[in-house]
């Protein structure tokens, strides 16, 4: 199942796992793998390896999905000036999707984009102030 040999079936037709591995290292009889490739035929190879590990054919120390996304400069610029130097509110990123008429989901990168780069905190939870208790009556 992670030998770059496999073989599966999508869609009438046939992948072979090495076309599609970026990197492949074995360590302690632990196989680490980074994928790339169209997101419905690495969706069936997950499937695959899913059923083996219900059945305890096979262990799965994480699986993950790496999201890539390319943010043309000029969107950051734009999303950059709409959040100005205010700090963030929890839905800044709709409000900015829906000034710029993009996907809330686009907003939401572009703002992490930008404020890992300017070292802004990009949570309102951590900057917020204590949230003050009503004292409970009696």
């Amino acid at each position: 199942m992670t030998s770059p040999d496999f073989r599966f079936l999508y869609n009438e037709k046939f992948y072979i796992l090495s076309d599609f591995i970026v990197s492949r290292a074995i360590q302690d009889g632990q196989v680490d793998l980074v994928l790339k490739g169209p997101v419905d035929v690495l969706r069936v190879y997950a499937r695959k390896v899913n059923a083996l590990a219900r059945k305890n054919e096979l262990k799965i120390a994480s699986l993950e999905r790496e999201e890539v996304v390319s943010i043309s400069q000029e969107l950051l610029e734009q999303v950059r000036a709409q959040l100005g130097q205010n700090p963030l509110s929890l839905d800044i990123h709709k409000n900015i999707a829906k000034q710029l008429g993009i996907k809330e989901r686009l907003a939401y990168l572009a703002i992490g984009q930008i404020t890992k780069a300017e070292g802004r905190p990009n949570s309102t939870v951590e900057h917020s102030p204590p949230v003050q208790k009503e004292p409970e009556e009696r």
